[in-house]
């Protein structure tokens, strides 16, 4: 695979043309994922948990790279390694399996805006394996309702109720399996609080 210098590697990623990305991304990949499966082995995961944190951290560096006004303050290695490390010590303190890593590389501390964002990010994601679990009429009634805020006279129109109290009547039974759900479920119930 042709070698990118982190300029290249930037301007392929905000090209907007899927090969250059691509190109990029498999790059990336081909070039760090063994730093990370290192990271992540040594300090309490599996290679599938490497596999899940080299994905997400490869994800958040393409959306970091693709905004407007952003520049590497050190190299894609470094800058990659240190968001796929935050976000295995969240997932290690979110599983409260251990808070302290062992890692042998170099890397920067990303600012607390990024970390929030990250966090933002796993608890939407836990938020929707629930929501997944409630069923697709369910998920549809909560997320219109909480989401998109949409007051219950929208939803009864939208997804044909007979009337307001029948959707009112939905969203409380909706409420109620999302409830039993995550109560079943305490790690996940535990992040999102």
């Amino acid at each position: 695979m042709e070698r990118l210098t982190d300029d290249q590697l930037l301007q392929y990623l905000n090209s907007g043309e899927t090969r250059l990305q691509d190109k990029a991304l498999r790059f990336l990949y081909s070039e760090h994922y063994g730093l990370i499966e290192h990271l992540v082995t040594s300090n309490h995961g599996t290679e599938d948990d490497a596999a899940d944190v080299m994905q997400n951290g490869m994800l958040a560096f393409f959306n970091l790279a693709k905004q407007p006004g952003f520049r590497l303050t050190s190299t894609s290695k470094t800058f990659l390694y240190a968001i796929c490390r935050n976000q295995w010590l969240m997932r290690l303190r979110k599983d409260k399996r251990i808070t302290t890593l062992e890692d042998k590389h170099e890397y920067i501390p990303l600012d607390d805006d990024f970390s929030t964002q990250l966090e933002t990010d796993e608890r939407n994601q836990a938020l929707a394996q629930l929501l997944d679990q409630t069923g697709p009429d369910c998920k549809r009634v909560l997320v219109m309702f909480f989401f998109y805020r949409m007051r219950m006279e929208q939803i009864r129109k939208e997804l044909n109720f007979a009337s307001e109290q029948v959707a009112k009547n939905k969203k409380h039974q909706c409420m109620k399996r999302l409830r039993e759900i995550a109560a079943r479920q305490p790690g996940l119930r535990n992040f999102l609080q």
